[in-house]
This record gives C-alpha cells, structure tokens and sequence, in this order.
C-alpha cells in the first residue's frame, strides 16, 4: 500500500514538526484535532497508518466489508442506492430526500473516499447485530399525534355489554327489578308493617301508596304491633289504607299488641284478625303536659311568657295548669275522641251506644274484642294471609312474590343514633308543648 509523501504539518502552537516515518508508532499529539475532517482536504500521515493497520486485520478486511455489506443489503428492505446513496456537493448538512433513519444511514455512508472501505466495514457490522429487528421500524417515524389504543370495551363491546347485564341482573337489584317489573313478574302480595310507637307516618303512606299504584300486587296484608301514637300520624296512615282498600283487598294480621291508634289504623282493612292473646282495642285520647314548676323554683329558675291571648301559653309545663286552659284541653280530646269513636262505629257497623260502653280507655285481649264486635277472626298472620290470597283470587299453590315495606335501615348504628335522636325529640316535643295520644 502506497502512502502519501512525506510533508510538514503546523501544529496548534504555530511550529512545524515533522511528521514520524512510516514504519514507527503515532504518536498521539500527531493525530489531527476534531475539526480537521471539516477543515483538511488530506488524511494526516497518522490517521493513514491506523487505516492500514484496521485494514491488516483479518475481521475488518475489504472482502469481509464487502460480505457484509452484500448479507446486509439482502437482509434490508431498502435498495443498494438507499444504503448507498450518492455523496451531495453539500457535504454532510445537505437535506437529504429519505425518511429520518434514512438520512441517517446516508450520513453514516458518505463519506471521504480515502475511509470509504474501512468505515463502510465498521457500520456494516453494527448493522449485522440488527438484520432481526423489525424491518417496517427503519421505514418511517410515527406522525403526530401518535395513534391511541381503543378502550377494551370497544374491541369487545359483546362481551362488555354481556358482563354487564349479567352483573345487574345477578345484584339485589336487578333479581328486584326482574320479579317486580321484569318478565318474571307475576301476581304480587304487598306486606305493610307498622311497627313500634307512631309518631310519623310520611314513610308508611309512601309504601302504602306505592302498593296501590303497582297493577300486579293483587291484596295488601297489614301487619300492625304497635301500642299506638300521636293521633294525626295514626290518622293519615288510617286514611291511606281506607284509600288503598277501595281498590285492592287490605286484610289485617295484629301482633302482640294493636291497641289505641294501632287498632284506629286496623279499622281501614276489610277484615282484621288477632291473636287469642294480642291486646288492643284501647278506644280513646290521652294527653299528657308536664310540670316542672316546682322543679324550677327549687334551683332557682323561673320564666315570664307574654302571649296575645290568655289561651296562647296554654299547656306551658313551667307552670299549673289554669281552669280555663284545662277546660280548654278538654275540649280538644273530646273531639278526637269523637273522631275515634265514629270510625269505630262506621268501620265496625256497631251502634253509638255499644262503642260507648267500650270505648272508656279499656285494653281487651283478641278473644274479647272478638265477642266485642271489634275484630272479625282469631288467627295468626299465616291465616291472614291465606285470607288475602282468597280474596285476591290467587291459588296458595300458584306462584306469587311478596313485597313487604316500609324498607328499614340495615346499619346497627343508624338504627341505634336513629332511635336515640327520635326519642330526644320526642321528649323535646312533649315537655315544650302537649302531645295528644291514642293510648
């Protein structure tokens, strides 16, 4: 191999130097700066020495570059004049008409003639460690803005809508609404339950009415124990029964106790029945208004209430009561209590004078009120039932679903605060005004 003659070189500083002689080890500070490929039209006698020793090896001869150059072109999707594409006037800044990887691969390969083979040698075998990469990557960059992937549940929309409605259908809910409105919906029983001490009535006239709008509940079972309550609460409830019994078959399971406004609101069913030992019965008006007036006096308290008529502070528990407001009172539970005694009369086809002699407060058991003319049947809440069914038109065998409400909270706690709270503002309620009972 021939070499370019022998020539002095300047270095940085401004000195000659001559260069070493072919057959010695470059020195390091003989080798050109970074910028003498951009600057120098010639390879320094040390770079041309390096060249020849690369060259030497057997691994990077000109054959061997030109095997893989040739493997690497059969292996690429790209054409030779791709791989290989012709040196620009422009130099390496040149735009080039390929794709980004293109334009890199045309910067790796133009280069200087005098390098050409060797660095063709080093670039194909980087590219050898790559033929079993993807070809369709080295074609063109992704364009903005890149694709997204569909959600799953459009790829799958069959199967997402399918899990989804066997979800609902499985859930409380959906096994709900598929017996009630669904198309395993058949005849229905409504079940009321009235429960404990009436002082609201707003959730049970709401079940109450929703069982009357609802075509396919066919009869309404009342289910009541309770030792009665507040007289408007006992008397809205009566009023939406009677309203639900005008359309539908209502029949009447007392519990252990339906006395006062638990028997006041039995009296809107077709026909009641009661335990031989269930209580009830208790016709009359109860009013109650505390007196703390010596309670007061003694920690040393008292009050001064201005009012527009002498009547407006009637029932203050701070202190007596006067004649007038008690007469006053009285008046007040004698109509309530003439009220109780004419539903009685209507619902019960008794005369006044019998619903009077019973009508003094007294609790009676279910085989007296019975005897009484106050309840039609001794029977338990399965007799009732059997009942409803028969007025309803519904064979026992047949199938049929029950609804039973008012729905009640499921949490322990909430039950507890609930109950905790109900009972501070009912005692809120009593001490600061009267509170009319049927009891």
């Amino acid at each position: 191999m021939t070499h370019p003659p022998h020539k002095i070189n300047p270095d940085s500083t401004g000195t000659q130097e001559d260069t070493p002689p072919h057959g010695d080890a470059p020195p390091l500070l003989a080798l050109k700066k970074a910028s003498s490929p951009f600057t120098d039209d010639q390879l320094a006698h040390a770079q041309h020495q390096t060249f020849s020793t690369v060259q030497e090896n057997p691994l990077y001869s000109a054959s061997s570059a030109e095997q893989n150059t040739q493997e690497d072109q059969s292996a690429s999707p790209l054409t030779p004049q791709q791989l290989n594409p012709p040196a620009s006037n422009h130099g390496i800044f040149a735009e080039s008409p390929f794709s980004a990887p293109n334009t890199a691969q045309s910067l790796k390969t133009s280069k200087p003639a005098d390098d050409q083979t060797s660095y063709s040698a080093t670039t194909n075998r980087a590219s050898a460690d790559s033929t079993h990469e993807d070809p369709t990557m080295h074609n063109e960059w992704p364009s903005y803005p890149f694709p997204t992937k569909e959600p799953w549940r459009k790829q799958h929309p069959v199967l997402f809508w399918g899990s989804l409605l066997l979800l609902l259908f499985f859930s409380g809910k959906g096994i709900q609404w598929m017996m009630e409105k669904g198309p395993l919906s058949g005849p229905k029983i409504g079940i009321v339950h009235i429960k404990g001490m009436i002082l609201d009535s707003s959730s049970i006239v709401e079940w109450i009415d929703t069982l009357q709008k609802d075509p396919m509940v066919k009869g309404v079972l009342l289910r009541i124990n309770s030792p009665g309550g507040a007289v408007e609460p006992s008397e809205e409830i009566y009023m939406a029964v009677t309203r639900l019994a005008r359309t539908k078959p209502v029949v009447v399971s007392m519990g252990a106790v339906a006395a006062s406004g638990g028997y006041y609101i039995a009296l809107g069913g077709n026909k009641i029945f009661a335990g031989p030992s269930t209580l009830t019965a208790s016709i009359g008006v109860k009013l109650q208004i505390p007196n703390t007036e010596g309670l007061m006096r003694m920690i040393g308290l008292s009050e001064k209430t201005l009012t527009t008529g002498a009547l407006k502070d009637a029932g203050s528990p701070m202190r007596e009561m006067t004649p007038d407001e008690e007469a006053y009172f009285r008046e007040l539970i004698n109509d309530m209590y003439e009220g109780f005694v004419e539903t009685v009369m209507a619902n019960r086809k008794l005369s006044r004078e019998v619903v009077l002699a019973l009508a003094d407060g007294r609790a009676m058991t279910g085989r007296q009120a019975q005897k009484a003319g106050l309840i039609d049947s001794i029977g338990d809440s399965n007799t009732a039932l059997l009942e409803l069914l028969a007025q309803s038109k519904i064979t026992p065998s047949a199938p049929y679903s029950v609804l039973e409400g008012p729905e009640e909270p499921g949490s322990f706690l909430r039950d507890l605060m609930g109950a905790a709270l109900h009972t501070y503002q009912n005692q809120q309620a009593i001490t600061q005004s009267a509170q009319f009972m049927y009891r």
